[in-house]
């Protein structure tokens, strides 16, 4: 069996992890680690959890017996750590965006700070397995991607021999509460969120600057907060009066015809969140206004899940030799 530890339990990438690793048959989860309820077996903190577990403190020598651990803390927060579990020979998948940007002047950009392990980023990469599976597979640093660039990657990576140089791209994306975090803060009290939708951090998101990195394209990035606990739909609108829909949307099927999470909706249908939820999938179409040079790409996904957690575990199957969809559910709930 392979061992891994969760480093960040309390939050909402932690707690997914550790219920789906729950289900892994090749993967034991033997060390849980927080700031909060240290020696409290984590069903007290968490009753929908069965397990005798404990949150300890993390160390060095907590890690020795494992082959993984997760960071899911928050950016900035794990990058010595990440230098000290990765010296002692561990394989680190970070779920923060520490090392997802190689620049870091855009990094400093995007997060505020400067960078205090610039060593490790070139060792870092960046886990979308659908894209780069045979980089994913011999790395000890794994940068897990954000959630909603996960869900706008997937759909714009594969297309860019398709569209013009002077295409514009605009994105339209909505998410679940739970995207924002565990933390607690005013925007995200009940009263605050119930009955509402609203904009966000528009044309500033920090996704922006990592999508833009990966795909190689400006884009015009706008995020909506929506009143549900989770999933992502991006709408991406692609203007310009050389494109068609076929050849994008028969590139974006030839690319993950094989891809055991990715369906590309060929009949036209829109997918919704309610089709990805409580599972690993992303689910894409692509529609042509039949009045206007402009060609519509609908992206959907699990925020929690394949924007993170089970992104995460997807990775770990292709770093240890597994199939990638070992321990991942490929249903969703729908109600």
């Amino acid at each position: 069996m392979t061992t891994a530890g969760i480093v960040g339990i309390t939050g909402y990438t932690g707690l997914e992890l550790f219920r789906l690793l729950d289900r892994h048959p090749a993967v034991t989860v033997s060390r849980l680690f927080g700031r909060q309820h240290i020696g409290e077996p984590i069903s007290r903190v968490f009753p929908h959890i069965s397990s005798n577990l404990t949150v300890e403190s993390f160390s060095i020598e907590a890690i020795k017996d494992l082959d993984f651990v997760f960071l899911c803390l928050p950016h900035g927060e794990g990058q010595e750590m990440t230098r000290q579990i990765v010296d002692a020979g561990k394989r680190v998948i970070d779920l923060s965006a520490d090392f997802r940007l190689k620049d870091l002047a855009l990094f400093k950009e995007a997060y505020h700070a400067d960078h205090r392990e610039p060593g490790l980023l070139p060792k870092a990469v960046y886990g979308v397995p659908e894209l780069f599976a045979s980089e994913i597979k011999t790395t000890n640093l794994l940068a897990n991607p954000g959630c909603y660039a996960t869900s706008v990657i997937l759909p714009l990576f594969p297309l860019n021999a398709l569209l013009p140089t002077d295409t514009m791209v605009v994105v339209d994306a909505k998410s679940g509460v739970s995207g924002a975090g565990r933390a607690a803060s005013q925007s995200k009290l009940y009263s605050e969120v119930n009955e509402h939708f609203s904009a966000y951090n528009t044309f500033g998101h920090r996704h922006q600057v990592e999508i833009e990195s990966v795909i190689g394209r400006s884009i015009s990035f706008s995020t909506h907060l929506l009143p549900m606990n989770r999933g992502i739909l991006s709408s991406i609108y692609l203007l310009g009066s050389k494109l068609s829909a076929e050849p994008i949307l028969s590139k974006l099927s030839e690319t993950y015809a094989t891809s055991p999470f990715v369906t590309v909706m060929s009949n036209w249908d829109t997918p919704g969140t309610r089709e990805v939820t409580g599972s690993n999938r992303a689910m894409m179409t692509v529609k042509k206004d039949p009045k206007r040079d402009c060609i519509v790409i609908f992206s959907a996904i699990d925020n929690l899940i394949k924007g993170a957690s089970g992104q995460a575990i997807q990775n770990l199957n292709l770093m240890a030799g597994f199939d990638q969809t070992l321990g991942l559910p490929v249903q969703g709930w729908f109600v």
